[in-house]
């Protein structure tokens, strides 16, 4: 029975950006990365978002929201240092040929990043930027199990990451707007505590556990759009997770890949 609701779990989490092997998961929702996509010395800017979420397959649906909030500082014209945190939260149900149930699930990433501007100019700018990130999240689910299993559970965890992020966003002006791509990749892993509840035909049974997680890489890009007189944007952010996990019957591995659309708003000042 052990094998089979980790199967299911992998099922559920993989349309949620979570990979599920032997007991172990991870998830993630990364922010855009620096503040401003230009910056000069002695500068101090910061930058508030309100991040809307979607996340979507054929067996699973979620939505939610969060905010994030960034600072920078300039050290000269070629060097500044950025933080940010933020809180998400998103809910969701899912239905496969093993489970049916729903989800909740809260995130709080941070980060700090160095950035180097190697090129500026009136109308076009460069940031490369890398740093350490730090993410503390926490889900709950219930699970109703289908195809034949009396298999009833509620499954509570929170898990610690911390890793490393590096990439690039440039500055295009084009009159009062400010266009700003950007592409990241970033690599974590860590550890995590579970606490799950479960019925099986009459019997009910708690278990903890704790595990590590093993690393993943996430790549994401987007554009920002910002309106200069208001100091407001508009974004687009598509994220993509590469996971692997192996088999539960054979030492083969199989890619899953998930993708995830996060619209934002925001303003810098």
């Amino acid at each position: 029975m052990k094998k089979v609701v980790s199967l299911i779990l992998f099922f559920i989490f993989s349309f949620f950006g979570l990979a599920v092997a032997e007991n172990n998961t991870q998830i993630s929702i990364v922010p855009p990365p620096v503040p401003d996509p230009i910056f000069e010395k002695g500068e101090k800017s910061f930058k508030l978002d309100l991040n809307f979420i979607s996340m979507s397959s054929d067996d699973f649906n979620a939505g939610g929201a969060g905010v994030d909030v960034k600072g920078r500082y300039a050290f000269s014209n070629y060097v500044a240092i950025d933080y940010g945190i933020g809180i998400f939260g998103l809910s969701g149900t899912f239905e496969s040929d093993y489970a049916d149930g729903d989800l909740n699930y809260v995130d709080i990433p941070m980060s700090v990043n160095l950035e180097i501007q190697p090129y500026k100019n009136k109308s076009f700018s460069i940031i490369l930027f890398a740093g350490p990130t730090l993410e503390v999240a926490s889900m709950t689910m219930e699970m109703n199990s289908t195809g034949g299993y009396d298999y009833d559970a509620d499954y509570e965890t929170t898990e610690t990451y911390s890793g490393f992020q590096a990439g690039v966003q440039l500055g295009i002006k084009g009159g009062s707007f400010l266009f700003s791509p950007f592409a990241m990749i970033a690599e974590k892993s860590g550890s995590g505590t579970s606490t799950t509840t479960s019925s099986y035909n009459g019997y009910e049974t708690e278990t903890e556990e704790d595990y590590d997680i093993e690393s993943v890489s996430l790549v994401t890009m987007g554009i920002d759009v910002e309106y200069l007189p208001w100091g407001l944007t508009l974004s687009a952010i598509l994220q993509a997770a590469d996971i692997a996990r192996e088999e539960q019957s054979s030492s083969d591995e199989e890619e899953s890949n998930v993708e995830t659309f996060i619209f934002r708003i925001g303003w810098v000042w």
